[in-house]
């Protein structure tokens, strides 16, 4: 021996089969679910928007204003070849209208590109899903903000852009059947 105690060795043939045991165990990852969001400012306000919502934010894009049935279109916008119409977050949620060209704007994930504009742009926030609450839906103007997220700032409705395309898809379908007859 070398004149280690007898409790050291011991202790040391302990720590290896530790060692040993916890690289043969699978590997543990929480399994929390979490919700990954776009903190935005519109009109002054802070709100969020699902990131499984946007398929693309863009910076100072270039909207040309073009006439068209919904009042809260912008213009339209184009990213790499693809063309889309853009409307005003802040007049769909019966804010006042922001001043001058848009700064942000998101593109819807789906089928059919469609862009939202915005004044800024607050950054990534992920949260467990237990911090989205579902808030009462009954007044109009918030039909388009179903739930409130909790962050550790600040709570933030959370702006649903699926239902804000279905709504912006109905008043398309009827300004279109009014002209058709």
């Amino acid at each position: 021996m070398t004149g280690q105690p007898a409790f050291l060795g011991a202790r040391a043939a302990e720590l290896r089969a530790a060692f040993d045991r916890k690289f043969a165990e699978p590997i543990r990852v929480e399994t929390a679910r979490t919700t990954d969001l776009l903190a935005i400012r519109i009109a002054g306000e802070r709100y969020a928007l699902r990131l499984a919502q946007v398929a693309k934010l863009l910076g100072g894009p270039r909207v040309t204003p073009v006439p068209g049935p919904v009042a809260e279109l912008v213009g339209i916008a184009s990213d790499r070849s693809v063309i889309f119409p853009v409307y005003d977050l802040s007049r769909l949620l019966g804010r006042q209208a922001s001043e001058g060209a848009p700064y942000w704007i998101v593109v819807a994930a789906g089928p059919a590109a469609m862009g939202f504009a915005f004044d800024d742009f607050d950054g990534h926030v992920r949260v467990r899903n237990d911090a989205l609450v579902v808030r009462p839906s009954d007044a109009a103007e918030r039909r388009f903000l179903r739930e409130v997220v909790e962050t550790p700032a600040a709570a933030l409705p959370l702006i649903d852009i699926a239902s804000v395309i279905e709504s912006i898809e109905a008043t398309v379908r009827g300004a279109a059947s009014s002209k058709e007859r």
